[in-house]
This record gives C-alpha cells, structure tokens and sequence, in this order.
C-alpha cells in the first residue's frame, strides 16, 4: 500500500522499546518531553508501541502496515499510520510535546475564577486544540476525496475504507481526578463526521505495552509448557 511498511509484531523488540520509553519518561519526576526533539524519535524507535496505539485504542486488530510521517492523500502529513491491511482499517497517529500545560492551563484568576476563595479553573491548552484541529482536517481532506481516483489508489475503494485518529499528548502525573474525568469525557464524544477522535497520553502509551508485552510473555509460557508435556 502506497507509502506504508510492512509490520510484524516482535514481542523480544517491545520488550527493549518499553525499557526505553519508561527511561525516557521517568515517571514522577516531572520532566518535560518536547515532541520533535524526545518523542516523536521515541516512537519512531518503538513500531511495536505505535502498533498497539492503533490495536488497543483504535480497533486496528492486526496490523501489517505501518508508517512514519505519513502524507495523507500527499496533502496533509500524520505523525504516524498504522493499518490491517486485511480489513482496510486505518489508525492515524498524532503526537504532541509532554510537559504540565500540555492538555490543560490554568484561566486567568479574576472574580469568578481561583479568586474570592473560588477554586481555580483549568481550560484545554492550545497545544491540544492545535492536535485536534490538525485531525479534524486529514478527516476533511479523505472525505471531500473519498470518491477520487486519487483515494482509491491510496486506499482502496471508500465503502471498504474504516478509520479512527488519535492524539497523543501529556502525561498522567500532571492531571488531577477531575482532569483525567475531563480528557476521558472527551475521547469518548469527540467527533468529526462518522470519524472518532480519541486522546490518551503517553504514560497510557506504555501501559498498555506493558500490559501487551505481559500478556504475550504468560500466553508463551503455556504454549510452551503444554508442548512439553
């Protein structure tokens, strides 16, 4: 498929992508990831990480195909894409920095905010906004050309075509419990047209490779055991 790499998912390489990543992360420690400079060379160095952003968040159940900087329709550029070839189910992938005011910043305090013993209020960042609004425009983009030649040869025909987007962006340890309510709130009823727009973060990220990569480890040990018997 036109500007995709084939992908074979290696439980032995996620195992040395999710030791780097949790080192880059160092959670509880306050850090701030920028995403051209530690992340986006990160998950370029973990395919197996950005294949599970598409299968466990994305419903990308077995993807085959994989990419970086990605050129949808040549037009407009993903920071990564991930596709089931068999079932024509795409997930593409923006990344944006990690750091305390990636996702929310405080409002200015006046009378009827953070003053008068009034507790402070928090509005989503313009970092966000900007990963959002970027994925709202790839979905303007594929459905104003999902009749073209130029989107079947990309992509195949449209009634096939399946997809979900995703932004990925701050860490867990700089939101609080109402936050963390707020960005599942929204990842659960953010839409443009028929596409879902989902949020996590990257502490989300690892997690699930850990989960993934514990998953596989025990599944492997039966097999093994039960061909030993």
């Amino acid at each position: 498929m036109k500007g995709f790499s084939k992908f074979k998912f290696d439980a032995n390489e996620l195992a040395n992508e999710s030791t780097a990543l949790i080192d880059l992360l160092k959670i509880g420690e306050g850090i701030s990831l920028k995403e051209n400079e530690h992340l986006s060379p990160a998950l370029k160095a973990a395919p197996n990480h950005v294949s599970i952003i598409a299968s466990s968040f994305c419903g990308v159940n077995k993807p085959d195909l994989i990419a970086s900087e990605y050129w949808i329709l040549d037009k407009l550029r993903c920071d990564f894409a991930v596709c089931d070839s068999r079932r024509r189910k795409f997930c593409f992938i923006e990344i944006e920095d990690a750091n305390p005011r990636s996702i929310f910043v405080e409002r200015k305090p006046d009378q009827y905010n953070g003053l008068m013993g009034r507790a402070p209020y928090y509005d989503w960042s313009e970092r966000f906004e900007h990963g959002a609004s970027q994925i709202i425009d790839w979905i303007r983009v594929l459905h104003d050309a999902e009749k073209t030649d130029d989107f079947r040869a990309h992509f195949g025909p449209a009634n096939r075509f399946e997809a979900e987007f995703i932004l990925v962006i701050g860490r867990d340890e700089y939101l609080d419990s109402a936050q963390k309510e707020r960005l599942t709130w929204r990842t659960k009823n953010l839409k443009a047209g028929d596409y879902k727009i989902r949020c996590i973060t990257f502490d989300q990220v690892v997690e699930e490779g850990k989960y993934e990569l514990e998953t596989y480890t025990v599944a492997a040990n039966v097999a093994a055991s039960t061909h030993n018997q």
